[in-house]
């Protein structure tokens, strides 16, 4: 199926920013593991960090932030007016699995880059923002390991993202709470070894998506993957809570193989028996590229909107470009392009388009 290949992710200090510019700071353990290690962080719990540039070559994590799990304050902070680069896993972590306290982490008018390994390749790490309530079991990966329900919110706002080997902006776990405006998050355009995706809110995280500007994810590697603008995602087949009750409005998305997956599924991937009441209004979405080769199984797969759920709602959305067609042919027998997609979706209101039914 189509969907199976689009997803794949002590002691510390309390240091309240004090980095002179471009500083590189010593690399913390802070108790949050993946792929069996244990994360570190250039900087770790700041009440602020603001104006500065801080390099954290040799770090998994520029900054981290926790609900307080390491017995510190961790009840969040502010990154504003920043630059975070050179991790090879994480931007900024906010982890509020371990359910000590609430942790809210605003995140403005910063930079976040080059977070990818060198060179960049498929390992399914580098997120430049990342928002969970993972678990803190250390043998567990938490990055993909949903823990405790903690109140974990933030604004993620006016933000310019690049140079990520997985996700720009990933939201994801129950009680996750975030409002993700008006970034910019920019791909690495065609890459045949990674399917990328610019802004990522799953496994029962409530996100407003609004005025985002999206472009370049697009893979042309083989293994049944297609990249994304935004993906929405949950529900038993990936092993999480529904997505529900999301808002996707006014994005610009260009250049990617699907423009937004907004995909709950049950665990034979079909629509869920649960309304999932998402809303995909007036964005505007466009594609000239046809180079996906791989997204349904073993042909390519391009859509602008592809969509599985159960009262959901696409309207007043712009989709444009060759790369999303639609192609002749039987569905899934030639590079499937599609302008809208709801194959396998339970009840559907879209008052403002056809329901494409290839």
């Amino acid at each position: 199926m189509k969907w199976r290949r689009v997803l794949e992710t002590a002691v510390l200090v309390v240091v309240v920013g004090s980095f002179s510019p471009a500083a590189r700071a010593a690399c913390t353990p802070t108790g949050f593991y993946v792929d069996g290690i244990n994360m570190t962080a250039a900087l770790v719990n700041p009440a602020q960090f603001n104006g500065q540039t801080l390099d954290a070559t040799g770090c998994n994590i520029g900054i981290y932030f926790d609900d307080g799990t390491d017995g510190g304050a961790g009840v969040g902070g502010s990154v504003y007016g920043a630059t975070i680069e050179n991790a090879n896993y994480f931007g900024i972590v906010v982890n509020g699995g371990g359910g000590h306290a609430a942790v809210n982490v605003n995140i403005n008018a910063s930079t976040i880059k080059n977070i990818e390994e060198s060179p960049p390749n498929g390992t399914q790490h580098g997120n430049a923002i990342f928002y969970i309530n993972g678990s803190t079991s250390p043998g567990a990966d938490d990055s993909r390991t949903c823990g405790a329900n903690n109140a974990t919110t933030g604004m993620i706002y006016g933000n310019t993202v690049s140079s990520y080997q997985k996700n720009g902006i990933t939201v994801k776990c129950t009680g996750v709470n975030v409002t993700i405006s008006k970034n910019t998050v920019t791909g690495a355009k065609e890459v045949n070894y990674i399917a990328q995706n610019g802004i990522e809110v799953g496994l029962g995280a409530l996100a407003s998506v609004t005025g985002n500007t999206v472009s370049e994810n697009e893979y042309t590697g083989l293994n049944g993957a297609s990249s994304s603008g935004i993906l929405v995602f949950g529900g038993p087949y990936f092993g999480g809570a529904y997505a529900s009750n999301e808002t996707v409005s006014g994005n610009l998305l260009t250049d990617n193989d699907v423009g937004i997956y907004s995909v709950n599924c049950d665990e034979s991937c079909t629509a869920p028996s649960t309304p999932t009441n998402n809303v995909i209004n007036g964005n505007k979405i466009s594609n000239p590229d046809t180079s996906n080769i791989s997204g349904c199984g073993s042909v390519g797969y391009q859509a602008g909107i592809s969509e599985i759920g159960l009262n959901d709602m696409i309207k007043n959305n712009k989709i444009s470009g060759n790369g999303y067609g639609p192609s002749p042919g039987n569905y899934c027998a030639v590079t499937t392009l599609l302008p809208i997609d709801t194959i396998g979706s339970g009840s559907l209101k879209q008052p403002n388009g056809k329901k494409f039914t290839q």
